[in-house]
């Protein structure tokens, strides 16, 4: 299951704060969408279309999927860093993948039925 959301023809990000400020909205959005459909999210792909026509795609892989905003917000956030764009950004997708199927099948690899699983012991 992919959500999406984008933000396009709202007028165009030449700052990194006024770009920041559209990825939360965006973020926001996206996260509601993933916990209201019950999904945990395990990787964002940010795509950012440039006033002189350039397009990136920014994959955010998270280590554990979520449908937490700030979080989400978070790493995309740290993605952008060091990233250089030659004009401002005018269109903003940002696409959720579902890894939830894929995270219980290497679960149950790791912990086939009949195995025991370690258990910690704090006095």
């Amino acid at each position: 299951m992919r959500i999406d959301a984008t933000l396009y023809g709202e007028g165009s990000a030449e700052r990194e704060d006024q770009l920041l400020f559209a990825l939360r909205a965006l973020v926001a959005r996206v996260a509601d969408d993933v916990g209201y459909s019950g999904q945990r999210c395990g990787l964002l792909r940010l795509e950012l279309e440039c006033e002189d026509g350039e397009k990136r795609e920014l994959p955010v892989a998270l280590a554990l999927p979520t449908s937490q905003a700030a979080t989400m917000f978070d790493l995309v956030r740290a993605r952008l860093e060091g990233v250089t764009l030659q004009s401002p950004v005018v269109g903003l997708r940002l696409g959720a993948e579902d890894h939830n199927q894929e995270h219980r099948e290497h679960q149950g690899k790791l912990h086939s039925p009949g195995t025991q699983v370690p258990q910690k012991n704090f006095l």
